[in-house]
Parts: C-alpha cells; structure tokens; sequence
C-alpha cells in the first residue's frame, strides 16, 4: 500500500517533498505504527456498501471501517 498512491507519480512528485513510501504487512513495526494514517468510519447500514466502499477506494482511501454496532 502506499498514501496518495491514486495520485500519478509526476503529480505526487511535485507535491512532496519526500513522497510516501510503499509499506506491506512485512513492513518493520516503527513503519506500520504509523502507516494507518486518518481512518474513514462509515456505518454498514447503507444500502449500496460495497459501491460506497469501491469508491472511496478510487479516492484514495486506505483505511476504513465499516461500523456494525448498528446494522
């Protein structure tokens, strides 16, 4: 995974100074401590989840959580 990774590569170059790096669940601890970044909550009850969900991927989303207590 990588933040900002729907971004082109020409365009992420220009807008950091040092760009987000790639990290997997191999990554050391430090690196994945941190990684998660902001987190989208969403409740599960809406009616075209998976769509919701594929496209807030699109955008760029990386972490998400789709909330069950009220389903």
């Amino acid at each position: 995974m990588r933040h900002f990774g729907h971004i082109p590569s020409v365009k992420r170059a220009g807008l950091f100074h040092r760009e987000p790096v790639e990290f997997t669940a191999a990554s050391p601890a430090r690196t994945l401590a941190t990684a998660l970044g902001a987190t989208l909550y969403s409740p599960a009850t809406r009616p075209r989840l998976a769509t919701a969900v594929r496209k807030q991927a699109a955008r760029g989303v990386v972490s998400m959580v789709l909330c069950l207590e009220d389903s």
